[in-house]
């Protein structure tokens, strides 16, 4: 067209019109290009959008089955990575050994080894050869023996396919013991983990006889194998060496009624009831009825029978007094001797005041005396049974002899009771001399035995001139004196139960002024004055 009209400068019609042509075709090629393209885009869309609608959900990114996230650097963070060594321990001591081009561990990584030099050479290591064995020239020389000994006399045992000696090749059997004879009896004795026979195998050594008599200082620390010589009844089956040694006679043995009966033969054993037990000697004085613990001597001039005790006395002796002498009078108690019936000067003064104990005795200290009862115990177990029978022996003396009981009936028997009349008292030997006791007394009335209670009143009605009044039985144990003390009330010996309690079953119907009675005394642990 040119640049100003009709000014000539532009192209010919026909050439610019093929110049528009030119420009037409290339709008039309532009025109598809871009509808091919936003097709494209649009298919790229629907893909993306059915990529997405596939997609894994936000919430399960960093969780336990799901996915792992990626840090700044787009890697997967060490957390979401498996265990794993560091790079610094690779090659560093005590880290991992890398791997050479080959794929092999250096020889730095590896542990010393032995130069090949000293493959065969003196001072070094040997080969093996083509069996894996070491070659004969490098073995040292050993002696061998020839086969022809093998198996022959003078010769050595061969093994047979379980590797142990044929019985073609082992002593007699009358020569060898059996393996079922170790350790049994009539066998031979096996050995333990330090090559010497077990202590249940060897024999008993017994230095102390059964039945021999010690003194223990302690009667709560007896020894085990030892039991208290109190004249207890004792188990044959527990203690089997004693009983034997009872049964035979090589101790002293009475009979059970005598030993019961006089308190001079209990230094003696009993066979007990004949079948399940014996009874051992009293040598503490234990025993109900004792006439104390006795001193162990010897059975040569004044002594007793052996198994006897022999109670305390002085020896015979004789007061000499100047002659003539003459007792003048006795007031209070005392006495004077004078030499003449004019002499005024007391010569001897006697006292009728008694001096010294309830027996005669050297100086001496309390302990136990005990028994040898046995010695080793068979199969003890997981427990000392040798221990554990010495204590069960002890608390069997102590159940017989600190804990007791009698009936007693004074001035009577339980056929015909004695009687005890209002108010008077009875003092009644204690049947544990020695020891503290228990005592509850009983009335007889129509053959009920009843305890009467006690009842005590001081109403003045109708007896002014007396306002005191009292019924029933009442006892007790004096320590002073070692008596049974039983007193009758001063009315009479029982009233009516509603007002005086006790243990009477029925209707009651009168009072009582006199009663037939009797004692129930229970031994208590102890001593008096103990």
């Amino acid at each position: 067209m040119g640049q100003q009209a009709n000014d000539r400068s532009g192209d010919p019609l026909r050439d610019g019109m093929a110049k528009v042509n030119d420009n037409f075709a290339k709008v039309t090629t532009a025109m598809d290009a871009v509808e091919t393209a936003v097709a494209q885009t649009s298919a790229l869309a629907g893909s993306a959008r059915d990529i997405a609608a596939a997609a894994l959900p936000a919430v399960q990114k960093n969780r336990p089955g799901g996915v792992a996230p990626l840090d700044a650097d787009g890697k997967v963070p060490a957390g979401n990575l498996p265990d794993s060594v560091p790079m610094s321990q690779k090659g560093a001591a005590g880290g991992v050994a890398p791997l050479d081009a080959a794929g092999k561990v250096p020889a730095g990584h590896l542990p010393d080894s032995i130069p090949m030099s000293q493959k065969g050479a003196a001072d070094g290591v040997t080969p093996l050869d083509a069996a894996g064995k070491v070659p004969v020239a490098h073995l040292p020389k050993l002696d061998y023996l020839p086969v022809i000994l093998r198996g022959a006399p003078d010769g050595v045992a061969p093994l047979d396919a379980q590797g142990k000696v044929p019985a073609a090749n082992l002593p007699a059997v009358e020569d060898a013991i059996p393996l079922a004879q170790k350790g049994q009896p009539n066998g031979v004795a096996a050995l333990a983990a330090d090559g010497k026979v077990p202590a249940a195998q060897l024999p008993l050594i017994e230095s102390i006889p059964t039945g021999f008599v010690a003194w223990a200082p302690k009667r709560g620390a007896i020894w085990a194998g030892w039991i208290p010589g109190d004249g207890q009844l004792v188990s044959r089956a527990t203690f089997p060496d004693l009983a034997a040694a009872v049964a035979d006679g090589v101790v002293p043995v009475v009979s059970e009624a005598e030993w019961l009966a006089d308190p001079l033969k209990r230094g003696a054993y009993t066979l007990g009831d004949g079948t399940t037990s014996i009874r051992v000697p009293d040598y503490n004085g234990k025993s109900a009825g004792a006439i104390g613990a006795a001193f162990l001597r010897g059975d040569g001039a004044l002594s007793v029978d052996n198994g006897a005790i022999k109670a305390s006395q002085n020896k015979t002796h004789a007061h000499a007094f100047q002659s003539p002498q003459y007792l003048v009078s006795e007031t209070g108690g005392t006495a004077s001797f004078f030499g003449t019936t004019t002499t005024v000067t007391p010569v001897f003064p006697r006292y009728t005041a008694a001096e010294g104990g309830v027996e005669a005795n050297p100086t001496f200290v309390s302990g136990c005396f005990i028994i040898r009862a046995f010695g080793a115990v068979s199969r003890p177990g997981s427990v000392d049974a040798a221990q554990l029978a010495t204590r069960l022996a002890a608390l069997d003396a102590a159940f017989q002899t600190d804990i007791d009981f009698k009936l007693l009936y004074p001035g009577g028997s339980a056929a015909t009771p004695g009687v005890i009349y209002q108010n008077t008292a009875q003092a009644i030997d204690n049947p544990f001399p020695g020891s503290p006791v228990q005592v509850v007394v009983e009335h007889e009335l129509s053959g009920q035995w009843f305890e009467p209670g006690w009842f005590c009143s001081t109403d003045r009605t109708g007896a002014p001139n007396d306002p005191f009044s009292g019924w029933g039985l009442r006892a007790a144990h004096s320590l002073v004196t070692d008596k049974i003390i039983v007193r009758a009330g001063k009315n009479g010996t029982a009233t009516d139960p509603a007002i005086a309690g006790g243990s009477w079953v029925g209707a009651w119907s009168q009072n009582q002024v006199n009663a037939r009675f009797r004692l129930k005394v229970w031994k208590l642990k102890g001593r008096i004055g103990g």
